[in-house]
């Protein structure tokens, strides 16, 4: 028997959704018996006789998949006590409360390790000093790219949650407009410990917003430099956080590009949807960082309420 068996309600579209390998990371510093299964969920779990099954939903699109899956389990495995929980889940808990043991509405380390160690488990959010990277090996597909430069590029994420109120966005109502930090030692801890086990040499930061705290993000680039790691990095953010000065420094550190979320060229729809923008501040960013040799890409959003042809 193991204490948790993981698994997604089908396999995500994308390689770098990293909710499992993370819980699978923090659980096991606790000793617990974690395993993961991508597919074959009903004979897994028939053959490992889990403790408890946990079943992640991190995308809407993902839900109906996971209403389906829960529902074979119990009606196989009645005696196993499921855990359902991901974004969806989050936001959406009355769809799951009478098909799953536990709904967890938030993040899931903390909630998990209440549960496998029978305790009352709670919604409080992790230090994130407290967690290592995650566990990739555990799906035996460490989600790296070969690059056309022959380089390994891989994400990470230094923060969790956004201080914004977008209308298109969930990430304010699942962090309540929070933004926590892994501390500057571990980011670049972290950064060595990806170059040194699986050879990377390029990242994507998948923060939100990378330079929300300018402060910190100038410490960061100070950080790579001083500690001479040879790597070529993207980051996310917006508009309305770049500076001429920010840009210089994550040039000097590596950085080969950003990404901005523009959303739209239409002022109005941009005040509609909250993102709190300005069209020049998009125009000023996009010269700036054309301005210190870095690529450029915008994300636009087609298709709101207000839009037309």
């Amino acid at each position: 028997m193991i204490d948790l068996l993981l698994m997604y309600s089908r396999k995500p579209d994308v390689k770098w959704v990293s909710s499992i390998p993370a819980l699978s990371s923090y659980l096991k510093k606790f000793n617990f018996s974690v395993m993961y299964c991508e597919e074959n969920h009903l004979e897994n779990i028939e053959k490992l006789n889990p403790r408890f099954v946990g079943v992640s939903i991190p995308f809407t699109c993902m839900a109906n998949a996971g209403v389906s899956l829960l529902k074979q389990i119990k009606t196989k495995f009645p005696e196993t006590k499921t855990i359902v929980g991901g974004a969806h889940p989050t936001l959406c808990p009355e769809e799951f409360e009478s098909i799953a043991d536990y709904v967890c509405k938030g993040e899931g380390e903390l909630y998990l390790k209440a549960l496998l160690e029978g305790k009352e488990p709670s919604n409080d959010f992790i230090d994130l000093d407290e967690t290592d990277l995650p566990d990739w090996d555990i799906s035996n597909n460490v989600p790296f790219k070969i690059l056309s430069t022959g380089r390994k590029s891989i994400v990470y994420s230094s923060t969790r949650g956004c201080p914004f109120s977008c209308t298109f966005c969930s990430n304010h109502l699942l962090s309540d407009k929070i933004v926590r930090y892994r501390s500057v030692d571990t980011v670049i801890r972290d950064l060595k410990n990806l170059i040194k086990k699986y050879g990377i040499s390029t990242f994507q930061f998948r923060d939100e917003s990378f330079t929300v705290n300018k402060k910190r993000a100038h410490e960061i680039c100070d950080a790579i430099i001083e500690h001479n790691l040879d790597i070529d990095w993207w980051g996310q953010t917006r508009v309305d956080l770049v500076d001429d000065q920010l840009l210089k420094k994550m040039k000097a550190a590596g950085c080969i590009g950003i990404s901005y979320g523009v959303e739209s060229g239409d002022q109005e729809i941009l005040d509609k949807s909250k993102k709190g923008i300005s069209l020049d501040d998009a125009r000023n960013a996009v010269m700036l960082t054309h301005k210190n040799d870095m690529q450029c890409y915008t994300g636009f959003i087609i298709g709101y309420p207000w839009d037309n042809e």
